[in-house]
């Protein structure tokens, strides 16, 4: 847990990418991790960074169908708790795993490549350092339409005014 740019951007960008996604082991060790937080007394958030194509089960056994099975179990063990989830699909092309998991999760899934809609909706959510990180951010090629603005607005509660 942190609020410090320079961690995540660290943390981040150690992970190593490809290989095996125990996707159900990685929900329930971040609502573990959201419970212990909010037993603190803070109020946690989790962002998955994931193309969502569950293919370790919680047994640690390779099988797509189980491992996407015991991803959606814990996403809707998750959803329960009430911690506000995002899931950023990094994968090329949006993948249909990544929204069903979000779905369950309940949560927001954008796609990696949307970082101004990431940024958008973190601080909405009370990120801490997302006020340096949009400075970082790239710049979009034209800004929202007034229609995309209210549709991104409708769609969230218009999270921003609630800051």
């Amino acid at each position: 847990p942190t609020r410090s740019l320079a961690r995540v951007k660290r943390q981040v960008t150690a992970l190593p990418g490809g290989g095996g996604t125990p996707l159900a082991s990685a929900a329930d060790c971040a609502a573990a991790l959201a419970d212990a937080e909010a037993r603190k007394g803070r109020t946690p958030s989790v962002v998955f960074l994931t193309d969502g194509k569950a293919n370790i089960d919680r047994k640690g056994v390779a099988s797509r169908e189980g491992a996407m099975a015991d991803a959606l179990s814990a996403a809707r063990a998750m959803r329960l708790s009430k911690c506000p989830a995002i899931v950023i699909d990094t994968s090329p092309r949006p993948s249909v795993q990544s929204g069903q998991f979000a779905a369950e999760l309940a949560s927001v899934n954008l796609q990696a490549s949307s970082y101004a809609q990431i940024v958008n909706v973190y601080q909405a959510m009370g990120g801490g350092w997302v006020d340096i990180a949009a400075g970082m951010a790239p710049k979009p090629q034209g800004a929202p339409s007034p229609v995309q603005s209210q549709a991104f607005n409708a769609g969230f509660g218009n999270l921003g005014a609630a800051k």
